[in-house]
């Protein structure tokens, strides 16, 4: 290319490379060993050749492979697909081939584990045996926080050759945050609570959920547990700022609108997931206590807050139910119903209360279809009754 000259007697043109003693002309630039070179490197092998009528069992990839690339995201390490690690992630490699090769391949999948951006080929978190699936499924609890490269390969059967193609990609996997949950020692839950005086306010912790726990590197772990509590008078603390903020998580809303004053001093286990509190002598009535858990676990940490309120007077304590044979008990408490008549009724279980003095508001809502049961939005009855039963048709 690029040599301009005149050429006399018969030369021979073999896999595109005119070779002529060019040294003869330009002995500086090229010379018969270059030339030898040039050949070898740019001559396709008889492994990856053509068909041909001499082997018509070998091909060239670029004919092979309608797109030499398998896989369409994931493909840099700055990009990677995202996955969080107890859940499994399914990995698919799109592999197409053109009517000119045989359509029988094996494919290979090698998982390495990066660090520091350095791919660490030298111990590999997964190798599979050759198969033909171009499928790969990364079971939950199995990797480590971190960025990994799925490497994939195929090749025809019977070839001497490397994998006729391959590809990769990257996924990095994260641990989700920690759950905390903070429930009051009979197994409730509820955010917002109020307590009657004679009763201890107990904040229990213990079946809070790490989700990575699993992990080998997280499971040994060990977790930090400690409390905050404030507090300030009714008139500043309401009900209504307690009910906005707190199951939200948002306190800092609240120490923004108030002049509150610090009760950790109240909690007797500041360093345990369960506190026990006696009210008496230690809480205010008719004021809110509003308490902070922090988790810490490794470089994980989480909040969640539990408003307290003591009051003067034993709370109604309330039971639903639904009743008649239309009533099937399900999972969480909820009743499956099967279009038909249905009557519920509520009493009071609270002692020296009479039901019959007693004025009841009943509002019936509907959740969006296919929404949690918790998800109530669109109330369908709200009316007062004199009594404890309402019939829903």
């Amino acid at each position: 290319e690029g040599i301009v000259g005149e050429f006399t007697g018969s030369y021979t043109l073999t896999a595109g490379i005119l070779l002529i003693e060019m040294d003869r002309f330009f002995p500086s630039v090229c010379n018969t060993e270059n030339l030898k070179r040039m050949y070898t490197e740019h001559t396709p092998s008889a492994k990856h050749r053509g068909p041909n009528t001499d082997n018509p069992s070998f091909y060239e990839q670029d004919d092979c492979w309608l797109d030499s690339r398998f896989f369409h995201s994931g493909r840099e390490q700055s990009a990677p697909v995202a996955a969080y690690t107890d859940e499994d992630k399914e990995i698919f490699a799109t592999v197409v081939i053109t009517g000119v090769c045989k359509p029988q391949y094996t494919t290979k999948w090698i998982v390495f584990p990066i660090v520091n951006g350095v791919v660490n080929r030298a111990v590999p978190k997964y190798k599979n045996v050759i198969s033909i699936t171009t499928a790969i499924v990364a079971r939950k609890d199995t990797y480590e926080e971190g960025l990994y490269e799925f490497q994939f390969y195929t090749q025809f059967p019977n070839e001497e050759s490397e994998p006729e193609n391959n590809d990769r990609m990257y996924l990095k996997y994260t641990m989700k945050d920690l759950v905390p949950v903070i429930e009051d020692g009979n197994g409730g839950v509820n955010p917002v609570k109020s307590v009657y005086k004679e009763w201890n306010v107990t904040l229990d912790a213990s079946r809070s959920v790490d989700p990575a726990v699993k992990l080998s590197a997280i499971g040994s772990l060990p977790s930090g547990w400690s409390w905050t509590c404030i507090t300030a008078p009714a008139e500043s603390l309401t009900d209504v700022m307690v009910a906005d903020h707190v199951p939200n998580g948002n306190i800092a809303a609240i120490m923004n609108a108030v002049e509150e004053a610090s009760c950790t001093n109240k909690i007797p286990t500041p360093g345990s997931n369960f506190v026990n509190i006696k009210p008496t002598g230690n809480l205010e009535i008719d004021q809110w206590y509003v308490f902070t858990l922090i988790w810490t676990k490794g470089q994980r940490t989480a909040l969640k807050s539990q408003a307290i309120k003591v009051i003067e007077k034993e709370p109604l304590n309330l039971k639903l139910e639904c009743v008649g044979s239309n009533c099937r008990q399900g999972k969480y408490g909820i009743v499956k119903l099967a279009f038909q008549d249905l009557t519920l009724n509520v009493r009071i279980l609270t002692k020296d209360v009479d039901n019959s003095s007693a004025t009841y508001l009943w509002k019936v809502e509907q959740s969006p279809f296919g929404a949690n049961y918790a998800e109530i939005t669109n109330p369908l009855i709200e009316s007062e009754f004199s009594n404890g039963y309402v019939s829903v048709s």
